[in-house]
C-alpha cells in the first residue's frame, strides 16, 4: 500500500467518528440547552399538533434523551468502523474500543456541560449515551460485519 493510499485509509476511518464527536461536543454548550432546543421542538410541532403544556414538556424530554441514544449510538458505529477497518479480525476488541471512546466523548461531554451556564453535566445523560452506544453494538452483532473496502469494478 502506498503513501497515498495509506493517507486515504487513515482519513477516510478516522474522520468520521472524530467530526461526529466534535460535533456533539459544539451541542454540548449554549447550543444544545433545553430553552433552546425547547424553542425548536415547540416551533417545529406547533405546525403539526396542538399538544397542551405538558405534553410538550413531555415530548421535549423524550426527544433530548432520544438524541443522546441516536448521537452516541452513530458516534459507537463510526468509530466501531473505523477500528474494523484497521484490525478486521478483531471485532470483538473493535467494538470495545468503540464504546470506550464513546464513553470518552460522553465524559467529555457532560464535563463540558457542567462549566456553561445554561446547561448541567449528569450521569443520567452519559447512561442514555451508554444505552445508544448498547444498542448500535447490538445492531453490529446481529447484523455481522461492516464491509471494510469497497468492490472493485
Amino acid at each position: 500500500m502506498n503513501h497515498s493510499s495509506r493517507l486515504a485509509l487513515h482519513l477516510n476511518s478516522w474522520c468520521p467518528p472524530l467530526l461526529w464527536g466534535l460535533a456533539i461536543l459544539l451541542f454540548s454548550g449554549d447550543l444544545g440547552s433545553s430553552h433552546n432546543t425547547f424553542t425548536l421542538i415547540w416551533w417545529v410541532l406547533s405546525w403539526v399538533s396542538e399538544l397542551s403544556g405538558a405534553q410538550l414538556v413531555f415530548v421535549h424530554g423524550a426527544l433530548r434523551k432520544l438524541g443522546h441514544m441516536l448521537a452516541y449510538g452513530v458516534l459507537t458505529f463510526l468509530w466501531f468502523r473505523s477500528f474494523q477497518l484497521h484490525w478486521p479480525e478483531r471485532r470483538g476488541l473493535c467494538l470495545f474500543l468503540a464504546a470506550f471512546s464513546s464513553l470518552a466523548v460522553a465524559l467529555m461531554d457532560e464535563g463540558h456541560q457542567s462549566l456553561v451556564n445554561s446547561r448541567s453535566g449528569s450521569l443520567r445523560d452519559i447512561g442514555w449515551d451508554m444505552a445508544g452506544a448498547g444498542v448500535a453494538g447490538c445492531f453490529v452483532l446481529a447484523f455481522g460485519k461492516i464491509p471494510t473496502t469497497r468492490k472493485q469494478s
